[in-house]
C-alpha cells in the first residue's frame, strides 16, 4: 500500500480544525514526506497555489492531480502540468460528483484518445456508493479515489473487493476524517458535538489493542488488503514524522474486525460538505 501525501493543506489552512497557516515550507513537507515513506502527492488546481509549489520543488515524488471543475478537462490538464512542471502524472481525477453523465463520458473519451500521454490512469474521486457502481462500470476510469476512516465505513471490505476485481485501483482518502479521529476531544467544534460518543467508542478500542488515535486511524485502512494506497495530509514535518512511524507499524490481530464492529454516526454526520 502507498502512503500519499494529500496537499489541501500545503499552502493554505485546510479542515475542520485548522485556522492558521502551514508551519513548515513546501520543500521541508515534501523532504520529510519523501524520507518517511511517502511515494506520492495528491494536489489539485483548487488547493490554493500547491501544484506551483510542488513545481518549484525537486521530490522525485509521483503525483495524483484532478481536473478543475468548470474548466475544459484538456486544459486543465495542460495547466496542471505546467505548473507541476513534469511532462505526465500517475492519476488524473474528476474532481466533482460522477454521475457518468453525457458530459463526463464525452470528457473521458476525448482525454483518453488525445491526452493519453499526459497521465497513466484517469479517476474518480467520489464520496457514495452510487457513485462507486457508476465508475466500476466506466471503462476508462481506472483509479477510483473514497473517503474511508473508523467513522465512516460505507466503503466496507467487500464493497472494495469487488471494485478491485473489476480491475480498479482504490485509493481512500478522509483517513482521519479532517483531524477528528486523532484530534483531542475538547477540539471537537461545537458543531460536531454528536460525533463525540463515537470518537470515544474508537479511543477506547484503540487503548485495548495497545494504539494511539493515530496509529489505530492509519491502522483501520492500512489492515483493508484492497486499498492500494492511503492520502493523508500534513504541513508540520513532525506530524509526518509520526505518521511515517505509524504507518509502518504492525497492525495487531483482530484489529480491523473490531473497528467494523464498531457503531459509527449517520452517513450524513461524517460528509464534510454537509458541516456547517
Amino acid at each position: 500500500m502507498e502512503l500519499i501525501l494529500g496537499t489541501a493543506q500545503l499552502v493554505q489552512p485546510y479542515g475542520v480544525l485548522s485556522h492558521s497557516a502551514p508551519a513548515d515550507s513546501a520543500s521541508e513537507i515534501l523532504e520529510t514526506a519523501r524520507e518517511f515513506g511517502f511515494t506520492c502527492l495528491d494536489t489539485a488546481p483548487k488547493y490554493g497555489h500547491a501544484e506551483v509549489a510542488i513545481g518549484s520543488i525537486e521530490h522525485g515524488l509521483k503525483i495524483h492531480t484532478k481536473i478543475r471543475a468548470g474548466v475544459d478537462p484538456s486544459l486543465s490538464l495542460t495547466r496542471s502540468l505546467d505548473a507541476l512542471g513534469v511532462p505526465q502524472v500517475e492519476v488524473l481525477y474528476l474532481h466533482e460528483e460522477f454521475r457518468d453523465s453525457p458530459q463526463q463520458r464525452e470528457d473521458l473519451t476525448k482525454l483518453s484518445q488525445e491526452s493519453s500521454e499526459k497521465f497513466r490512469s484517469l479517476g474518480a474521486s467520489i464520496y457514495s456508493l452510487q457513485e462507486l457502481d457508476l465508475a466500476v462500470q466506466n471503462p476508462h476510469i481506472t483509479a477510483i479515489q473514497i473517503p474511508l476512516n473508523v467513522l465512516d465505513q460505507k466503503f466496507s471490505r467487500d464493497v472494495v473487493d469487488a471494485a478491485r476485481k473489476a480491475g480498479k485501483s482504490i485509493y481512500a482518502r478522509s483517513v482521519f476524517l479532517q483531524g477528528l479521529t486523532v484530534a483531542p476531544i475538547e477540539k471537537i467544534p461545537e458543531s460536531l458535538e454528536t460525533l463525540v460518543p463515537y470518537l470515544l467508542e474508537f479511543r477506547n478500542l484503540a487503548e485495548r489493542f495497545d494504539l494511539s488515535p493515530l496509529e489505530a486511524s492509519i491502522g483501520f485502512v492500512k489492515a483493508s488488503e484492497s486499498i492500494d494506497g492511503m492520502v493523508i495530509g500534513a504541513n508540520r514535518v513532525g506530524d509526518l514524522r509520526e505518521i511515517g512511524r505509524a504507518f509502518s507499524k504492525d497492525i495487531p490481530v483482530g484489529f480491523l474486525d473490531a473497528c467494523e464492529s464498531l457503531t459509527t454516526p449517520p452517513q450524513e454526520h461524517t460528509d464534510p460538505r454537509l458541516w456547517v
